[in-house]
């Protein structure tokens, strides 16, 4: 090599000039890679494919609670009859149209301990006006069930020397029913409770009738028999099990 030193300055810039614009194509060429790193989807004649993208998925939507108006309303089990107001004093004279009516015995299932009575329900014959059927389903229910009713086991726990006013009286669908004390003798709790549903459910049935107020010898009760079985200021039906004859 000569030696001359314009040329060996000359060598110096000619190396150093190929030595930089090397280091400018690694930085191009690096940058390029870079840019071909990033996914931009498959090419396929050129057609390009892009992977799907998974939409999150939606929450289930709560499910509204019902409303309160549209939930259904338990009835309740017992209803008391409602009392409607009248402005007659005693019994009406008009004739009732039904040509029968119900008269309540008892019919006992079981044996000692383990008997339990229900409520038998007869028909008699109407005899019209509603005050002439009053009087005749207490006296039905004084006189007891007839031969064929007795054949089929049926009983009264109504004592046949029981006595009733014959001048009754009936104001706002209330009855007042006048009896004689035989109506608490010779009973226990149980028996008693079945000489008041004898006459609630036989009176009861009569129309105009929504519920009866008890004396006892013209004087107004709140108890009955030697057990003291309590009788509430408005005598209604009590819902027992009934057998129909």
């Amino acid at each position: 090599m000569n030696n001359n030193p314009e040329s060996m300055k000359s060598f110096l810039y000619l190396l150093a000039g190929i030595l930089f614009a090397l280091v400018l194509m690694d930085k191009g060429m690096n940058r390029r890679a870079e840019k071909d790193t990033t996914f931009s989807g498959f090419k396929n004649i050129s057609k390009e494919f892009s992977l799907p993208i998974q939409k999150p998925e939606k929450k289930a939507e709560e499910q509204k609670e019902p409303l309160i108006e549209d939930l259904e309303e338990e009835s309740p089990d017992i209803q008391i009859p409602t009392v409607e107001i009248e402005e007659n004093t005693g019994m009406s004279e008009q004739n009732d149209s039904s040509d029968l009516i119900s008269v309540y015995y008892l019919k006992f299932y079981g044996k000692g301990n383990k008997s339990h009575s229900r409520l038998a329900k007869v028909t008699r014959p109407s005899l019209g006006s509603p005050e002439q059927n009053v009087h005749a389903v207490l006296d039905e229910l004084i006189h007891g069930p007839n031969t064929e009713e007795k054949e089929k086991g049926i009983l009264s726990a109504i004592p046949k020397n029981m006595t009733y006013s014959r001048n009754l009286k009936l104001q706002n669908g209330i009855l007042y029913l006048n009896l004689n004390k035989t109506i608490e003798s010779g009973a226990g709790p149980e028996l008693m409770k079945d000489r008041l549903d004898q006459l609630t459910h036989s009176l009861l049935d009569l129309k105009g009738i929504r519920g009866i107020k008890l004396f006892i010898d013209n004087k107004k009760i709140n108890s009955l028999g030697g057990d003291g079985i309590p009788v509430p200021e408005i005598l209604v039906k009590i819902p027992r099990k009934i057998m129909n004859f």
